[in-house]
């Protein structure tokens, strides 16, 4: 078993053996699935296979909120730490950031 079910007709994802209540995830029916916790950590892995693609660090506070848009190869996050970031998927490398909020991000969304 690969550690992820994706049950597409209801866009659930099911993360089996990742035991983390504060956990927040990001699945965009795409290759991978972003997953971010208190441990201030993006993780991407594989929708296919469940391999870890890519672990992002970079955030004081931890990970409220995901939003992976795999057309751009970006994932972006929202954090306890009031900020937002953007990470490249494939890299890890830091893209931008986001400053000035006034709560924790609990919600992301992109417009085409």
């Amino acid at each position: 078993s690969s550690g992820i079910n994706a049950e597409y007709g209801y866009h659930q994802i099911h993360l089996l053996k990742l035991a983390d209540s504060h956990r927040t995830i990001h699945y965009a029916r795409g290759r991978y699935v972003a997953l971010g916790s208190k441990d201030r950590k993006v993780h991407i892995r594989s929708i296919e296979t469940g391999k870890l693609h890519k672990t992002i660090v970079g955030h004081a506070g931890s990970i409220q909120s995901l939003l992976l848009i795999e057309k751009f190869k970006i994932v972006i996050s929202g954090s306890y730490d009031l900020t937002i970031r953007a990470w490249s998927i494939e890299t890890g490398a830091y893209l931008r950031l986001w400053r000035g909020h006034r709560g924790t991000i609990t919600c992301l969304d992109h417009n085409d």
